[in-house]
């Protein structure tokens, strides 16, 4: 293959050509290629869960001829985007440093998030959620809030949708979801019980699945027709800080941006 191909372009192209197991693999490579390069093949397979012929196969299905191959072509492509890296705040910084640093990591966020996708993958999501004849969000704590404001954003552009919070009403709704519906589950962790078992059930029932999560190897992604992966680094705050929220909202902005483009081009 031609040295001059960017591996994570090749993985996006890629994606949808992948089997299940190859988009695990995929999704991790994606949300930390900067780690990638670092692993060998024994710990990236123990860290998507799959074997290691099933790595091997994977950069094979790119066009190379090894997981050697592919990180040393995944490296010159890192040092041309300028692998971000995660701007530590320290106790000593000043007002001006700890801005500087703060908005620096955000933006960083942001941009790792929307960069990993290409217009096919956020065309395909909002196709779904178009044609789709209701939509249910499901998000607690942090997520719930996200999940309300993408549910107004939804309800705006004339589409139906609820977003849930509530165990007992999850439990209630989600077992009447039938084929015609849409289940999307928001939770940074990808762990929170009450979203993988709504995902879970909604797959069981044959019920599409789009799960938001920030962790390529969770159950929320495990349960998900479509995995929406955000980009945020770990920090002291964990899931109770806002940099998860603020990157699920600009991926879903995204999302809705594509949406309403397609309702006035008359393709809603």
């Amino acid at each position: 293959m031609k040295k001059a191909e960017n591996p994570l372009s090749l993985v996006e192209k890629q994606y949808d050509k992948l089997s299940k197991v190859g988009k695990r693999i995929a999704d991790y490579v994606q949300l930390h290629p900067d780690k990638t390069i670092l692993l060998s093949l024994q710990v990236l397979s123990e860290k998507c869960s799959v074997s290691d012929a099933s790595v091997l196969r994977f950069c094979r299905a790119l066009g190379f001829s090894g997981y050697q191959d592919f990180k040393a072509a995944l490296v010159p492509e890192l040092l041309k985007q300028g692998t971000n890296i995660y701007q530590e705040i320290g106790v000593d910084d000043d007002f001006t440093a700890v801005r500087e640093k703060f908005l620096e990591n955000l933006n960083n966020d942001i941009r790792k998030t929307l960069m990993s996708y290409s217009q096919e993958r956020i065309k395909s999501v909002s196709d779904r959620i178009i044609r789709s004849k209701h939509i249910i969000i499901i998000g607690l704590a942090g997520s719930a809030g996200v999940a309300r404001i993408f549910n107004d954003c939804l309800l705006g552009l004339g589409i139906y949708s609820a977003y849930l919070s509530d165990r007992v009403e999850i439990e209630r709704v989600v077992s009447q979801l039938d084929q015609d519906g849409t289940l999307f589950g928001i939770s940074h962790s990808g762990e929170t019980q009450e979203v993988v078992y709504a995902l879970k059930k909604g797959k069981e029932n044959r019920v599409y699945t789009i799960g938001m999560t920030n962790f390529a190897s969770s159950s929320v992604a495990k349960y998900s027709d479509v995995i929406l992966l955000t980009t945020v680094p770990e920090n002291l705050l964990g899931s109770y800080s806002c940099q998860p929220r603020i990157a699920q909202l600009a991926l879903l902005e995204f999302i809705t941006f594509e949406i309403s483009i397609r309702f006035n081009k008359g393709g809603g």
